[in-house]
């Protein structure tokens, strides 16, 4: 056990002890220069992460990539988080990269709400997709019991993201939408409709 397992575990005590105690610092670094404010953040540790701040914890601490706890995080709520508490999204990595940029890199799909966030905080203007939209786009992936996009679909859609073109991606995840609509109709349906 150190400070940094006991930080991605939540043991406040533990972490509180280190500090405390044995004299160790919110902004303690390990090899990789991860420190316990990095894995609070990243695991979405609410209470631990006020607990470092108020100890002194650096938000804009980095580690050995030049990521801070901002680039750690996959929560939209720990980001605004952070950000209320003075995390500056426009901090690069060692790489170059926001946490936005960081965000749009790893995973554009699964971090789609974060990448919104980063964007309005950028003061972009954000268009959402309606959520009947989302809501058919679910069902026609249930329904056909596929993925809705394929290998190829997903790397044109994080290009587009990157692109950051609201018009063309709302138009790609429309047409996915009919596609997989689509394949989630039986040949015996598909037969009937053009007997019809």
């Amino acid at each position: 056990m150190n400070i940094w397992i006991a930080s991605a575990d939540n043991l406040i005590d533990k972490v509180k002890d280190y500090i405390e105690t044995q004299g160790m610092s919110p902004n303690s670094k390990d090899e990789n220069g991860y420190t316990p404010l990095h894995a609070a953040a990243e695991w979405g540790h609410f209470d631990l992460i006020s607990y470092l701040l108020e100890k002194g914890g650096d938000v804009n601490i980095t580690d050995s990539d030049g990521d801070t706890p901002l680039h750690a995080t996959e929560s939209v709520e720990m980001a605004k988080f952070l950000v209320e508490h003075g995390a500056d999204p426009k901090k690069k990595n060692s790489e170059g990269l926001t946490a936005l940029e960081k965000a749009q890199e790893e995973d554009p799909m699964e971090l789609s709400d974060l990448i919104t966030y980063y964007r309005e905080l950028n003061g972009e203007t954000v268009e959402k997709l309606p959520e009947d939209m989302s809501v058919s786009m679910s069902y026609a992936e249930e329904a056909s019991g596929t993925p809705l996009l394929g290998e190829e679909q997903r790397k044109q859609l994080e290009e587009i993201v990157q692109r950051e073109d609201e018009a063309e991606l709302t138009t790609f995840l429309q047409n996915a939408l009919l596609q997989a609509q689509a394949k989630s109709d039986s040949p015996n349906k598909r037969q009937h409709l053009d007997e019809q």
